[in-house]
């Protein structure tokens, strides 16, 4: 079934919205409504697709949404010729609504025991640690060679 962006947006109770992950790079979204999932469409029934998944989660702003969920259904299985599976290979990832969320800093203080001397110190959860672990190549008796970090 069907659902405009004006429907969508018209709706009073916020709906549970997956972001599907069709091939490279190409997202469109579904929505979760009590009488099934719902393709979003433009208003010439057009289903609403982009290239940029950060483009789809600001369009998903504006609107009533609950959760958002990105899908990705693996073709792994049909690319190597394995019989199709009883149950599902999918991915399935929660996103959250905020679009760029605010950096977590975490402030120590630190005090000397007489108490003369106070020092602050923050550390910045976002930013990324120098790579101290050894890299190391493995190569396997089919000839397929592996990069590996530990």
């Amino acid at each position: 079934m069907r659902l405009t962006i004006i429907q969508f947006a018209a709706l009073t109770d916020a709906a549970d919205v997956t972001i599907h992950s069709l091939e490279q790079a190409l997202y469109q979204v579904t929505v979760a409504l009590p009488s099934g999932p719902h393709l979003l469409v433009d208003k010439k029934g057009k289903a609403i697709s982009s290239r940029s998944l950060q483009k789809m989660r600001e369009m998903l702003q504006v609107l009533p949404v609950g959760t958002i969920t990105l899908r990705h259904e693996s073709a792994y299985d049909e690319m190597i010729g394995q019989p199709p599976r009883e149950s599902s290979n999918a991915l399935e990832v929660n996103l959250s609504h905020e679009m760029y969320p605010e950096p977590i800093i975490h402030l120590s203080v630190t005090a000397s025991e007489n108490g003369s001397q106070t020092s602050l110190n923050a550390t910045h959860s976002q930013t990324r640690q120098p790579r101290r672990n050894r890299c190391r190549s493995v190569v396997y008796g089919s000839g397929i060679r592996r990069t590996e970090y530990g």
